[in-house]
């Protein structure tokens, strides 16, 4: 998360309050106490290009999902 950030003045903090906020959205996608890597990663971008779309994109690459 906060390698995608890095070109922002505040990307400790934006990174930390997003992962926060990533977190908070996993719990229905949770089975047995574990989330799937596809599930986490789609969640995650998601989440990360509705607030810096070239952050979305840059973790997009370097996470890509299986399909």
């Amino acid at each position: 998360m906060y390698k995608s950030l890095e070109h922002r003045k505040t990307a400790v903090a934006d990174a930390t309050a997003l992962t926060e906020t990533i977190m908070s959205g996993l719990p229905g996608c949770m089975q047995q106490g574990a989330v799937a890597r596809d599930e986490l990663t789609r969640h995650a971008t998601s989440v990360l290009g509705r607030f810096d779309r070239a952050a979305g994109v840059q973790y997009q690459a370097f996470h890509p999902v299986k399909d």
